[in-house]
């Protein structure tokens, strides 16, 4: 026996649904640590309570290929772009920036060759708090 909804309460709730829908991909882009979905972008801001320092790891191999103490009052952005190097070894791509918290930083300030998604790992420590933020990079 199919089930009766009231129409009014059908259509909000489906109006609902899409509107959350459609504002979640906007929403990834900037929150802490990224979207968690498939553009893979991280995005890490620093503050005096959570001062981060990121680094890319070959997990492979356990080494450290790069690390960033982000800057308090300022957030790293990290993006990965798949297959854009012919290496079997370091085929993607890691492109990151810097900026204000508040903003939405550019991807401008360095590019290196990294292993694929399957090979590298992501690791976030905080540094020891609170840190305080250097002259002119005002938290916020």
């Amino acid at each position: 026996m199919p089930l009766k909804f009231p129409a009014g309460r059908v259509s909000a709730s489906i109006l609902a649904l899409a509107a959350s829908v459609a504002i979640l991909p906007a929403q990834g882009c900037s929150r802490a640590g990224g979207a968690g979905a498939t553009e893979d972008r991280h995005n890490y801001p620093s503050t005096t309570h959570s001062p981060k320092t990121i680094r890319v790891v070959d997990s492979r191999s356990g080494e450290v290929l790069w690390s960033f103490d982000v800057p308090v009052g300022q957030k790293l952005s990290l993006k990965f772009d798949e297959g854009e190097y012919e290496n079997e070894v370091l085929p993607d791509r890691m492109r990151w920036g810097l900026g204000p918290i508040s903003g939405d930083p550019g991807l401008d300030l360095g590019e290196m060759a990294v292993p694929d998604s399957t090979s590298r790992r992501l690791e976030m420590e905080l540094r020891e708090a609170p840190e305080y933020p250097s002259a002119g990079t005002g938290e916020g």
